[in-house]
């Protein structure tokens, strides 16, 4: 493919509780050779550091993921905010070398390559230098994978399968086949590249778009030190993944029952022990699981995982909206109701309402007033009005107001009984609604006041700068 300026690139990260891996990994994608690429971290972190150090880089996307740690939603959420022709992903702790993205870029050179990825180098492994080509990245008949992407092949080759924290694929692949699966929380990208496989596409090993792979501390913990929980996902995954895209073979049961065997009284040196009985037993359960998986889906088909996530996505972002616009109003109402200021049975004392409550805001405001020295015809905002004394008060002063208030309730019931009492005959525009949704022009107002309200807003710096 010729580059010329390129076709736009996603990288997507996603990231969880590594802030200062992922500062590094962003860091050395600004020393890319490649300028037309954006960047969208993932981010499902339980605490807002990682959001902190994003917010250094201006040309970086972010996406909070609020339910855990599976890296195939996140990924799915990565693709539903991109706009890239072509969707890379790499970890939080991986570094790009330079020239990384020109060169997944330019080995899409027809439109039957549907997934791009390069060399991996792990900080705990040798690397696969002496390793014979055409090992690099396959599947076996038999079931079984080969790595060694860490080999420098020298031209790019066509592989079966690329490591995901150095992986491309067309966005136009990706939504065909529908996203990433959910259930694959590890073991992801062997299942999307074998489900691109499947519908006729290249995948392309290319040794120049080089990624150094450090692992986080306790990532690297956890692969030294198989525990049966971990252990059960990737025996699961793994056949899952070969049913459901290759077919039920019987070769793939009897290898993996005798390799997996084989292999953990290699790791136990022959030691018959529990932690022996309680990975074996999480193997059998695991391939059980990955039969189920695969029934299901032969009998239900795949879903498409990105309309479900982008749906998901509009959702979250409508409910958020409805949730900011109904907060405001369930706390005045339940300050009305606490309060029982408004309750249409009457039996709040009025007069005791306007002693203790009403007549101490209206002093304090003639001293504001006295201070202001407005004019006449001063156009004055009044933010939650409760009972609407104040503003009443300054309209009974001569000056245009506008009072707004989030509960109708308040409205039509405190107000006639609060005026009738203060002996106001003139009211002034009320209007019920969210603030920060009413249709008002700019510089509608000159000034803008309120009484005990703002506890009532999530996000105090919208609303000062919209009003």
């Amino acid at each position: 493919m010729e580059i010329g300026k390129g076709p736009l690139v996603s990288v997507i990260i996603v990231t969880r509780n590594r802030p200062q891996y992922l500062k590094e990994c962003l860091h050395h994608l600004k020393s890319q050779n490649y300028d037309n690429f954006e960047v969208i971290v993932i981010d499902s972190s339980t605490d807002d550091e990682t959001q902190g150090v994003v917010k250094n880089y201006s040309n970086v996307k972010y996406a909070k993921y609020f339910n855990g740690k599976n890296m195939a939603i996140s990924r799915n959420m990565g693709i539903v905010n991109s706009s890239g022709k072509i969707v890379a992903f790499i970890d939080d702790d991986s570094m790009v070398c330079n020239g990384w993205l020109r060169e997944l870029v330019s080995s899409y050179t027809d439109d039957r390559i549907g997934a791009v990825g390069g060399r991996v180098f792990h900080e705990y492994m040798e690397r696969d230098d002496m390793v014979d080509s055409s090992k690099v990245g396959r599947i076996l008949p038999t079931g079984l994978i080969t790595p060694f992407h860490s080999m420098d092949t020298e031209s790019p080759i066509s592989v079966d399968y690329i490591v995901g924290c150095n992986m491309s694929l067309r966005k136009t692949v990706l939504k065909d086949l529908g996203g990433f699966d959910p259930a694959f929380k590890v073991l992801n990208d062997i299942d999307i590249c074998m489900r691109v496989k499947k519908q006729g596409y290249k995948i392309i090993f290319s040794p120049k778009a080089c990624v150094f792979h450090g692992l986080a501390p306790q990532e690297l913990i956890s692969r030294r030190n198989e525990d049966p929980r971990s252990y059960f996902y990737k025996q699961r995954n793994h056949l899952y993944a070969l049913l459901k895209t290759k077919g039920f073979k019987l070769a793939y049961f009897k290898t993996f029952f005798w390799w997996n065997v084989i292999g953990l009284s290699e790791r136990m040196a022959g030691r018959f022990s529990l932690k022996f009985v309680s990975l074996l037993f999480a193997d059998l359960l695991g391939k059980i699981a990955g039969i189920f998986l695969s029934l299901k889906v032969k009998i239900l088909g795949e879903k498409n995982y990105l309309i479900s996530e982008k749906n998901k996505r509009l959702a979250q972002t409508r409910n958020q909206r409805e949730a900011e616009k109904s907060y405001r109003r369930k706390l005045v109402e339940q300050q009305v109701l606490d309060k029982k200021f408004y309750f249409p049975d009457h039996k709040r004392n009025i007069d005791e309402l306007i002693k203790n409550w009403i007549k101490p805001q209206l002093e304090d405001l003639e001293k504001i007033l006295s201070r202001l020295n407005l004019p006449a015809n001063c156009r004055i905002l009044e933010i939650g009005s409760e009972n609407s004394h104040c503003s009443t008060f300054l309209r009974s002063k001569g000056y245009n107001v506008v009072s707004v208030e989030v509960s109708y309730e308040a409205l039509s019931i405190g107000v006639p009984r609060v005026a009738e009492k203060l002996g106001f005959n003139e009211l002034p525009l009320l209007v019920t609604g969210d603030i920060l949704a009413l249709p008002f022009k700019p510089r509608s107002f000159d000034v803008a006041f309120c009484f005990s309200v703002l506890h009532h807003f999530q996000d105090l710096g919208k609303l000062i700068e919209e009003v």
